[in-house]
């Protein structure tokens, strides 16, 4: 499958109007400013680290995943605006200090906290809070430093089990989470809004990483992985989720549960050894998980909206069209209708008519054989050092390579490198799209398979995105997926070889 399940195998890092109902606090297509603002105490004289990120996980939003690059002045004081339309967990990352914080729109909050810590869960005690959202992120911090939960312990344990010892395992690990959830709840008087994050902690998070455990099993230990059957005893938890509601989704973790619902789903309707077309397995997996979750329709709601959402992503409208009686039914009147109808009429106008950056070739692929390519593009190359993007329109981590790192690179190494970009086992429609939505300059080209195949073998490509480094004379010097614009030695070389 050419699906990407970007949330398995790096795992998202992750007032007094807290009794507001979450639906009146959803406003779809209408973004609030919130404000986010601090002090880093004790930063080293003349630190060189002089940003932090923010990272957002909105699945209501126009774009699901966004890092914000927030500033710090040299008095370690920091501000920014976020625009958001509806409550939810974002996270913030500074060295090796990283935290929850919960936020609603046209609310704000202020946190002072220290440049290191001598553990990771000191930060909850130490920071000062403040502004309309300071009561509700304190209740958080109060439970964070109370949990003895450790994801980072649980993902390193992951490598060393099989499925029967992962079982035991986790139900030792998340049962006895879920007491400190419960203790926690009797022994504090919480908002509603902590009482629903900690909702979809007891009860959705271990699901997650349930759901989970076969795609790291696999990657762990490919041959064994070949023979395990996993009985539905395996999953029984999932027979046991209680009823999602749409104040839960102030968790952002939630929003995984769709992509860990289909992964499975899909596994479970396409048997080893048996290609199943995409169209044809989406729409056996949306009947199978109305089956089993008709009476839980919230998370029917997510678990197809993650299919939606991929093909939002690919600005591919197949799937809603294919499946537009359903869909309809499924979502008239929720709160992903508005999002839906906006992203779908967004881009039937950027398929309809892609505008071209100035500064974008779209050029024919009229070559024999793959050194023909190279010595041609080497040639008109002006003597340059020549970066080559192998991506295709499908492809996750090559887009999220577009948003921001590749034309940072671009504009760094405009005047001494020339930037191809080869769309690969892509639909043709869609390539030009995807050039527009993300500005792309350089010089394009659209292969068919065949010529996917020559170039393949040429430039060793073993996956997307893949990236190649050639010499003014058409040498190749480097090649694979690690020298990505956003991976610090691609730079590096760049710099190295341009002097």
């Amino acid at each position: 499958m050419k699906r990407i399940l970007y949330f398995l195998i790096i795992p998202f890092l992750i007032s007094c109007q807290d009794e507001k109902s979450y639906d009146s606090e959803i406003s779809n297509n209408d973004y609030s400013e919130v404000i986010v603002s601090g002090t880093i105490e004790n930063r080293p004289i003349n630190d060189t680290i002089n940003t932090f990120k923010i990272y957002i996980n909105n699945l209501l939003g126009d774009e699901q995943f966004k890092v914000e690059t927030i500033s710090i002045e040299d008095s370690g004081e920091f501000r920014t605006s976020l625009l958001l339309n509806n409550p939810q967990t974002i996270t913030l990352a500074y060295k090796a200090v990283e935290f929850n914080l919960i936020l609603k729109p046209s609310d704000s909050v202020n946190i002072i906290f220290k440049d290191n810590y001598d553990t990771k869960k000191d930060v909850f005690t130490d920071a000062k809070l403040s502004g309309s959202l300071a009561a509700l992120n304190k209740e958080l911090f109060t439970f964070l430093a109370s949990r003895e939960l450790n994801m980072r312990t649980y993902y390193n344990k992951l490598k060393d089990l099989n499925p029967d010892s992962y079982k035991t395992f986790y139900d030792s690990i998340f049962g006895a989470d879920a007491n400190n959830i419960d203790r926690f709840l009797a022994e504090n008087n919480v908002s509603q809004t902590l009482k629903d994050w900690l909702f979809v902690e007891k009860h959705y998070v271990p699901v997650d990483n349930l759901l989970g455990f076969p795609l790291y099993y696999e990657m762990f230990h490919p041959e064994a992985s070949k023979t395990v059957q996993y009985n539905d005893s395996f999953f029984s938890n999932l027979e046991r989720l209680p009823e999602l509601k749409a104040s839960h989704l102030v968790n952002s973790k939630i929003n995984s549960i769709g992509n860990y619902l289909r992964f499975h789903y899909s596994k479970k309707l396409s048997p080893k050894g048996v290609k199943t077309e995409i169209k044809k397995l989406d729409s056996l997996v949306i009947r199978e998980l109305k089956q089993d979750f008709n009476s839980n329709k919230l998370l029917l709601q997510l678990a197809v909206y993650d299919i939606i959402n991929y093909s939002f992503e690919n600005n591919n409208l197949d799937f809603l069209t294919n499946e537009k009686d359903f869909i309809e039914n499924l979502y008239t009147n929720s709160i992903f209708e508005n999002i839906i109808n906006t992203r779908t009429e967004t881009i039937k106008l950027l398929v309809k008519n892609p505008e071209i950056p100035k500064n974008a070739e779209l050029l024919e692929f009229n070559y024999d054989t793959a050194e023909a390519f190279i010595e041609d593009i080497t040639r008109t190359s002006d003597k340059k050092i020549i970066y080559i993007d192998n991506w295709a329109v499908w492809c996750s981590p090559c887009r999220s390579e577009f948003k921001e790192a590749t034309p940072q690179l671009k504009k760094e190494f405009s005047d001494s490198v020339e930037f191809i970009y080869i769309c690969h086992k892509s639909d043709e429609t869609l390539w030009k799209p995807m050039i527009a939505q993300y500005k792309l300059e350089g010089k394009h080209y659209f292969v068919t398979e065949k010529q996917n195949l020559m170039l393949t073998k040429y430039l060793d490509i073993t996956g997307f995105p893949n990236y190649n480094i050639f010499d003014k004379n058409g040498k190749m010097l480097y090649g694979g997926f690690e020298y990505r614009p956003s991976e610090p030695i691609t730079k590096e070389l760049l710099n190295k070889l341009t002097k």
